[in-house]
């Protein structure tokens, strides 16, 4: 009776040996697999988010560099007609708006250090932006001119400018 035990006793050693050492192997080849489609899977998603928001900002910032419609001049409020621009030009570009052209003494006295002031309006003719920069010469004479150009931050719902000047104090230039 001692041999059937022995022949019962190797085979589930033999069994065991084989099934122990197999199942790590297979555990960790799952393990792998899974791992790499999780990853896989993460990768791709964080691929295509990032496409998405690409696109989305991409569209946005297109929106925004629109040169969409052009602005009209708004006549100024100016007590009399002193320092008025002879020309001027407007574009609308990048998020900006530049506001040149030049500017003539029709006073009998010379002006010293004048401001271009650019007033964006609403279609209520309301002021949502406002920008100034001093124009190109400290002095400008009677009868002479002198070139300016004023950058303002666009805003989208801007319809319009007025465009005025004052000395770089705030007074009104006579």
């Amino acid at each position: 009776m001692s041999i059937p035990l022995r022949v019962v006793e190797c085979v589930p050693d033999y069994h065991k040996s084989q099934v122990v050492a197999a199942t790590p192997r297979r555990v960790t080849r799952r393990s792998d697999l899974q791992l790499r489609r999780v990853v896989g899977v993460g990768i791709i998603s964080l691929f295509l988010l990032m496409v998405c928001l690409a696109g989305v900002g991409a569209v946005t910032v297109l929106h925004g560099l629109q040169a969409s419609r052009d602005l009209r001049l708004v006549e100024s409020k100016a007590v009399d007609d002193t320092f008025v621009p002879t020309v001027g030009s407007v574009q609308r570009a990048y998020g900006y708006v530049s506001v040149s052209g030049s500017v003539m003494n029709h006073g009998s006295a010379a002006a010293t250090d004048a401001v271009a002031i650019v007033e964006l309006l609403d279609g209520n003719d309301q002021t949502v932006q406002v920008d100034r920069a001093m124009i190109e010469f400290k002095t400008v004479s009677p009868g002479n001119a002198s070139p300016f150009n004023v950058v303002v931050r666009d805003v989208p719902t801007a319809v319009g400018y007025r465009m005025f000047f004052r000395h770089a104090d705030g007074s009104p230039i006579e």
